[in-house]
C-alpha cells in the first residue's frame, strides 16, 4: 500500500542495519544542543582530562551524603542549636543511616539526593526548625520544607523515638509538593 519497499527474507539484513542507523542519529539535534550548553561551560577539549565519575561528580555532587558538611551549613531557630541534645540526637540518627536512608532524608528535607561538593557551592544553609506542642513530641512526624531546605523538628523525648519518626517520615513521606493535590476537591472547579 505504501511507497516504501517491502521487508522480505533476503532484505532483513538491510532493513536492520537501517532501522539501527535511523534510532542511532534519531536524537543528534538534541545531543548537539546539549554539547553546545556543555561547552559553554567546559570546554569539550577539556572533557578528556576527566573521566566518567569525575565528571558526574562535578556536575551532580557526591551520592555519598557527608553528614558533618550538612552539620557544617545547618542554622537552628526556636530555641535549638548545634548542643541542644534533639538536635545532637538527630545528627547522630543521620550517621545511623545507610547511604540510601541519608539520600531519602536529603530528599524529604531539600528535594534533592545529593550534597554540593565544595563548602562554596552551597547556596542556602539546612534549618531546623523547633515544632513547639503542647504534649511529648514523640507522636509526631518531623515536617519539611524543601523550598526552604527546613525541618520542623518535635521535640522527641529520646534518641530511638528521633530515629523512628525520622525514619518513618522520609520513607513514607515523599511527595515533595504538596501544593497541588489533584485529589482536593478544589480541582473540580478546573475540570469539566
Amino acid at each position: 500500500a505504501g511507497s516504501a519497499p517491502l521487508v522480505t527474507k533476503a532484505r532483513v539484513k538491510e532493513f536492520k542495519d537501517l532501522v539501527i542507523k535511523a534510532r542511532l542519529r534519531e536524537s543528534t539535534q538534541q545531543v548537539n544542543a546539549i554539547r553546545k550548553g556543555f561547552n559553554a561551560i567546559v570546554p569539550l577539549g577539556m572533557l578528556s582530562l576527566f573521566t566518567w565519575h569525575e565528571v558526574e561528580l562535578l556536575v551532580c555532587g557526591d551520592p555519598d551524603i557527608d553528614v558533618d558538611a550538612l552539620k557544617r551549613h545547618t542554622t537552628y531557630r526556636g530555641g535549638l542549636s548545634k548542643s541542644h541534645p534533639v538536635v545532637k540526637n538527630l545528627f547522630l540518627a543521620l550517621k545511623s543511616f545507610n547511604a540510601e536512608e541519608r539520600r531519602l532524608f536529603l530528599r524529604f528535607v531539600w528535594g534533592r539526593n545529593r550534597l554540593p561538593n565544595r563548602d562554596a557551592d552551597w547556596t542556602q544553609p539546612f534549618t531546623i526548625n523547633s515544632l513547639p506542642a503542647n504534649e511529648s513530641g514523640d507522636g509526631m512526624l518531623p515536617i519539611s520544607h524543601t523550598c526552604f531546605f527546613s525541618l520542623d523538628l518535635p521535640m522527641y523525648s529520646t534518641y530511638e523515638a528521633l530515629r523512628s519518626k525520622v525514619l518513618f517520615a522520609i520513607v513514607n513521606c515523599q511527595a515533595i509538593d504538596t501544593d497541588f493535590n489533584p485529589n482536593d476537591s478544589s480541582i473540580s472547579t478546573w475540570l469539566d
